[in-house]
């Protein structure tokens, strides 16, 4: 998910002390996340993604304001 190829830094990354507080202590075997990468299909990263959204969505509870700024356009410099 991070774009280690074929999941292999696993066991490098399992010792890295941000994973660690992160997924307290606990993360995926290589072969847990090779199956979990050649799996996942688009309505279940769909449902992923709208989990995430959602619980997002409801720690913004008890805010006056919430300002959603988005700006898809790509305008690169003209040259004049």
């Amino acid at each position: 998910m991070q774009g280690y190829e074929d999941a292999n830094d696993v066991a490098y990354l399992k010792s890295d002390p941000l994973y660690h507080d992160i997924l307290d202590g606990e993360m995926a075997s290589q072969p847990t996340m090779y199956r979990f990468e050649n799996r996942i299909g688009k309505p279940l990263l769909f449902a992923l993604c709208s989990s995430w959204v959602d619980r997002y969505v409801s720690s913004l509870k008890g805010r006056k304001s919430v300002v959603i700024d988005i700006e898809p356009t790509d305008n690169p410099p003209r040259d004049e």
